[in-house]
């Protein structure tokens, strides 16, 4: 069943291709905008990408595909460039979550630039996190010793945050505790790049998202500029929102995190009054 499910599943694929490069072909639309989308693992970005792949105003590479992608990374600027000229899509959407730590680069690269930030609550993520990988420990405790051997997660971590990284790891850490300090680390070069002061950057909260749906998402559209039809977001529920116990997180390290949600909170709120005063 799994090899039959398999094909229909490629067929599918292929069919939805097919349709989407029709509709290109008959509404052209250029040049087409660059949508990043962005985040801390398990923040709600395969989402996002899922309701643009049902537009067919939209074109996604997703993290699997390696006409973009190379393990997880966007292929050189060179190749990514090349996929947005040949677009006839209003956006063609990538998802470089390894990547975060090149946005600033990437906005100088490519003129345009749509920047999604997806932020969840740090106790849905934590939650998330430990349910699939057991590894978090040993990768901070790797950028505490030396970042350039932790990968991606060690890259481009500026002097002063790696310092409250450091004060913060302890060796008998929780899991929880690790994935806390992760979320933290990752939603911080937000500020640290200086990306609230950027047109080109906008921050989404997957609470909004899930809970009003075709409201969130005609916003994020909108700063896109995609056009929408609220019948892509069918099928998205609020019900992962607080759906189990709140881990068990040193004190310092949610203060941190409370510390930084409600930096990113009134970010937000900004954003949707803005939006709303149009």
């Amino acid at each position: 069943m799994n090899a039959i499910g398999s094909i229909f599943g490629k067929a599918n694929t292929a069919w939805r291709r097919a349709r989407r490069w029709v509709h290109h072909k008959m509404n052209p639309q250029q040049p087409s905008v660059p949508v990043f989308i962005v985040g801390c693992q398990r923040s709600g970005t395969t989402m996002a990408m899922q309701v643009f792949e049902r537009s067919m105003a939209a074109t996604v590479f997703h993290t699997g595909d390696r006409r973009a992608y190379d393990r997880g990374r966007l292929l050189n600027n060179e190749i990514i460039g090349r996929w947005l000229a040949s677009s006839r899509a209003s956006v063609t959407v990538f998802k470089p979550m390894n990547q975060i730590q090149s946005l600033p680069q990437f906005l100088e690269t490519f003129p345009g630039l749509r920047v999604v930030w997806m932020l969840r609550d740090f106790r849905d993520v934590v939650n998330s996190g430990v349910r699939r990988w057991d590894t978090m420990r040993d990768t901070l405790r790797q950028i505490t010793i030396d970042p350039t051997g932790a990968g991606w997660q060690g890259e481009a971590i500026p002097d002063s945050l790696l310092e409250v990284i450091r004060a913060h790891y302890r060796d008998d850490m929780s899991l929880e505790s690790a994935y806390a300090l992760f979320w933290y680390l990752r939603n911080r070069f937000y500020f640290e790049f200086s990306l609230a002061t950027n047109e080109q950057v906008r921050v989404f909260r997957y609470e909004d998202l899930v809970s009003r749906p075709a409201e969130a998402f005609a916003q994020m559209f909108a700063f896109c500029g995609c056009p929408f039809d609220p019948r892509l977001t069918n099928g998205i529920f609020a019900s992962s929102v607080g759906r189990h116990e709140a881990p068990k997180i040193d004190a310092s390290i949610t203060a941190l995190c409370e510390e930084l949600s409600r930096a990113f909170e009134s970010l937000v709120c900004d954003s949707v009054v803005v939006e709303e005063g149009r």
